[in-house]
C-alpha cells in the first residue's frame, strides 16, 4: 500500500515543547483503495526543531 492522502483530525498542546496530532491515513494499492488508519503522534520540541517522540496505533493496519 501507498500513502494517498491525510488528513489531521485534531490537535492539543501538551506542554509548551510537546504536541499531538490524531491524523487519518487514506491508503491505496494496485487492487484499489484500502481502509483508512489512525495514530497519535506526540511531537516534542528539542533545542529548535520539532521532533516525532511516539507514534500510537489507534486504528487500521500495522506495517512494520
Amino acid at each position: 500500500p501507498w500513502l494517498a492522502s491525510f488528513q489531521v483530525l485534531s490537535k492539543g498542546d501538551i506542554s509548551p515543547i510537546e504536541k499531538v496530532y490524531v491524523v487519518r491515513y487514506n491508503w491505496d494499492t494496485s487492487a484499489g483503495p484500502e481502509a483508512p488508519s489512525v495514530e497519535k503522534l506526540v511531537v516534542q520540541k528539542i533545542k529548535d526543531k520539532w521532533c516525532i517522540s511516539n507514534v500510537i496505533q489507534v486504528s487500521g493496519h500495522q506495517y512494520y
